[in-house]
């Protein structure tokens, strides 16, 4: 089953340092007076990678939209951790039922496969399209966990067969306790739904980094 989910939007580095400008002191007997001049304000930053521009300053409150949808989902889920959702399809029933009519943004199949959203001109968008980008990154990064735990050979393989859409079936033949070991972590409730925390984790990290640097550089 394809990690489909709810995202509105959405691992990351850090916001790109500008430069220390600096004034040389006049030289010894000048009579000329060097006026200090505030720097000008930056009018973009590279946040995790993404060029967050004056272009975007319109985009602030749906940004906050998102980090608020971000918390919610992830609540949501962490709610939906309980005994009584064993699988991976009844956690989503459960959010399901409390947020019905969410749209998906993307998905990360069991063998690690992303779905993103095609590529957009819409500043906005491109944002909400990073936002999703690092949630699903968080999941695929959480196959190569479970992958990994299933030894060093079949993980040596795993890594091999990356960006097969089918590697999964494809290991099977050689590896079939191993691939029934994953399929059984990737559908149980709980290690679903905490790999959905940590996403929408993620996912509010990364808008919050773009809301901070919009507001250093929008007037």
């Amino acid at each position: 089953m394809a990690h489909e989910l709810a995202h509105v939007v959405q691992q990351g580095g850090a916001l790109a340092r500008h430069g220390d400008h600096r004034i040389e002191p006049a030289a010894q007997g000048s009579s000329h007076r060097i006026q200090r001049q505030s720097p000008s304000p930056p009018t973009s930053e590279r946040v995790w990678g993404l060029p967050v521009t004056r272009s975007m300053c319109g985009c602030r409150q749906q940004v906050r939209d998102g980090i608020n949808w971000a918390n919610t989902a992830a609540a949501t889920y962490a709610a939906c951790d309980v005994p009584a959702n064993p699988t991976n399809v009844d956690v989503e029933a459960c959010f399901d039922a409390a947020h019905p009519g969410t749209t998906v943004a993307g998905s990360t199949s069991a063998s690690g496969t992303m779905t993103l959203p095609p590529p957009s001109a819409d500043p906005c968008q491109r944002i909400d399209d990073k936002a999703t980008f690092v949630h699903e990154t968080m999941h695929a990064r959480h196959t190569n966990d479970i992958a990994r735990a299933q030894g060093a050979a079949f993980f040596r393989e795993w890594k091999r067969l990356a960006g097969v859409p089918n590697r999964l079936d494809t290991l099977r033949a050689t590896f079939p306790a191993e691939v029934a070991a994953f399929e059984a972590q990737w559908q149980d409730g709980h290690d679903w739904a905490q790999d959905e925390v940590n996403s929408y984790r993620w996912e509010r990290r990364f808008l919050q980094a773009a809301l901070a640097a919009l507001n250093r550089i929008c007037p």
